[in-house]
C-alpha cells in the first residue's frame, strides 16, 4: 500500500511540474515581450479593470502583462494543489488549464480567491477535506468577473463595494459546490463543461437580483488583433514541448493515443487514469494544434480570449476530448440509429408475415398490442415491402413462377390455358 502512494505522490507531482512548466513559460513569454516597467503598468491595469466578457486583456495590459497574469494565477493554482495533496487527475488538468486560459481574458490574481474561498467554506461546513472540492472551486472561478464588476463599479458607493463584492463572490462559491452535483443529473455527462452550466445559472441569478436594485452592469468589449505570427510562434512550440515531454514519458504515446479516441468521452473520462499520463499530453498537443490551425485558416485573430478557447481545449483534452470524437461518436451514433431503424422493419415483417399466416390472428389485436395505434403512413408501408421482397421466396413459388428453368407452373398465368391463382406472399413458408 505504500509503494502505491508513493507511486500516486510521484505521479502527482510529476503532472503538476509538468502544468507548472507551462504556466512559467507563459511567464518568461510576457517577460521577454515587454519591458518590466511596461509589465508592471499592465498588471495593475489588469488588476483594477471590470472583467466582463469581453475584456481581453492584451489590450488592457499588453501581450506582457496578460500572460505574466495568467502564469502567475496558474502557478498560485499548482501551490494549492500541491499543499492540499489533492489527487491530480484528468479534471485537475483541464482545471488548471482553464486558470491559464482564463487569466488571459477575465481571471486575475485579485479576483478568483474569493470564490475559491466560498468553496473552502463549504468544505468546512460538510467537514471535508477541500482536496474533495478543489477542481470545484477553480472551476467556479468563472465567475470571477462578479468580484471586480462590484468592486470597481461606479454607480455603487465606495463604502458598499467592498463588502458587497465578497459577500457576493463568497455566496457563489459556498453555493456552487451542490448546484454543480445537482445540474450534472441534467445532462449525465454528455457535457464536459457542467460547471460553466451551474455557473451560467448562478450568475444569472445574481445578475436579476442585482439588476432587480437598479444595478445594470455596462456591456464592455475589447478585442486586440495584429499578432497572429507571433502568438501561433509562442503555442507552436508550446504544444511541440507537450508532443516531446509525451514522447518522454512514454515512447509509445502517440501510437495510444488511439486507445484515446476510442473512449466515449462522457464525464467522468478520465484520461489519466485509463491510459495513463503519457498519451494525455500528446492528445492535448494534437487537439491544441487543430484548434490554432483552424483559427489561422478561418482568418481569425489570435488574442487574450482565442487563446484562453483554444488552452480550455487543451485541458479538457485530458478529461473527454480528443482530436477525433467527434467524427467516431458521430458515426457510432448514426450506425446505432441505422440499427435501430432496421430492427424495427424486420420486427414489423415478422409480425405481417405471422398474421398472415395464421388465418385465426387479428392483425388489429396485433398492432394494439405493439403499439402501433395509428396507421403507418406510406412511406413506412413501402419500405416494408422492399424489405419484406429481398426476403428468398419458397421452393413453390420458385416453381411456379419459373424460377431457376423449371418452368411455367400450371397455376402461373404465362402458361397455356393457365388459370390466375392468387399470388402467395412473400412471407409465406410452406
Amino acid at each position: 500500500m505504500r509503494i502505491r502512494t508513493n507511486r500516486g505522490r510521484c505521479q502527482t507531482r510529476t503532472i503538476l511540474l509538468i502544468v507548472t512548466g507551462y504556466a512559467a513559460a507563459f511567464v518568461v513569454f510576457g517577460l521577454a515581450v515587454e519591458s518590466p516597467a511596461a509589465l508592471l503598468r499592465g498588471l495593475a491595469d489588469i488588476l483594477t479593470t471590470r472583467d466582463a466578457l469581453l475584456t481581453d486583456y492584451f489590450g488592457v495590459g499588453g501581450i506582457g502583462g496578460g500572460c505574466v497574469n495568467a502564469g502567475l494565477l496558474t502557478l498560485a493554482a499548482a501551490f494549492i494543489y500541491l499543499r492540499t495533496e489533492a489527487k491530480i487527475t484528468g479534471a485537475s488538468v483541464a482545471a488548471l488549464f482553464l486558470v491559464l486560459g482564463f487569466g488571459l481574458f477575465g481571471k486575475n490574481l485579485l479576483n478568483a480567491w474569493v470564490i475559491v474561498f466560498g468553496v473552502y467554506i463549504f468544505a468546512r461546513f460538510r467537514r471535508e477535506t477541500f482536496a474533495t472540492h478543489i477542481n470545484t472551486a477553480f472551476f467556479g472561478a468563472a465567475l470571477a468577473p462578479v468580484f471586480s464588476e462590484i468592486l470597481f463599479s461606479t454607480s455603487i458607493p465606495l463604502t458598499l463595494r467592498v463588502p458587497l463584492a465578497v459577500a457576493t463572490s463568497l455566496v457563489i462559491g459556498f453555493v456552487l459546490a451542490p448546484a454543480a452535483a445537482h445540474l450534472f443529473k441534467t445532462h449525465m455527462g454528455f457535457s464536459l463543461y457542467n460547471m460553466g452550466f451551474t455557473a451560467g445559472i448562478v450568475g444569472t441569478l445574481i445578475v436579476a437580483m442585482y439588476k432587480s436594485y437598479g444595478f445594470v452592469p455596462d456591456p464592455v468589449f475589447i478585442w486586440t488583433t495584429g499578432n497572429n505570427r507571433l502568438l501561433a510562434t509562442f503555442l507552436s512550440l508550446v504544444f511541440a514541448s507537450m508532443l516531446g515531454a509525451a514522447y518522454v514519458i512514454d515512447r509509445f504515446a502517440l501510437a495510444r493515443v488511439g486507445e484515446i479516441k476510442r473512449a466515449p468521452g462522457q464525464a467522468p473520462t478520465d484520461f489519466i487514469a485509463m491510459v495513463g499520463f503519457g498519451p494525455t499530453p500528446a492528445n492535448m498537443a494534437l487537439t491544441g494544434l487543430i484548434g490554432m490551425i483552424y483559427v489561422l485558416a478561418i482568418g481569425g485573430d489570435l488574442n487574450g480570449p482565442m487563446i484562453g478557447a483554444i488552452l480550455t481545449i487543451v485541458g479538457f483534452s485530458a478529461y473527454g476530448k480528443t482530436s477525433g470524437q467527434h467524427r467516431s461518436d458521430h458515426a457510432w451514433r448514426l450506425r446505432r440509429f441505422v440499427d435501430e431503424a432496421l430492427d424495427g422493419v424486420r420486427s414489423v415483417s415478422h409480425a405481417r408475415g405471422a398474421v398472415r399466416h395464421d388465418a385465426c390472428a387479428d392483425w388489429g389485436a396485433l398492432r394494439l398490442a405493439m403499439g402501433h395505434r395509428r396507421r403507418r403512413c406510406a412511406f413506412v408501408r413501402r419500405v416494408e415491402r422492399r424489405a419484406a421482397a429481398r426476403r428468398p421466396r419458397p421452393v413453390q413459388q420458385r416453381f411456379r413462377r419459373g424460377h431457376r428453368g423449371f418452368g411455367p407452373g400450371p397455376g402461373d398465368p404465362r402458361s397455356a390455358g393457365g388459370v390466375r391463382l392468387r399470388r402467395p406472399g412473400p412471407e409465406c413458408v410452406t
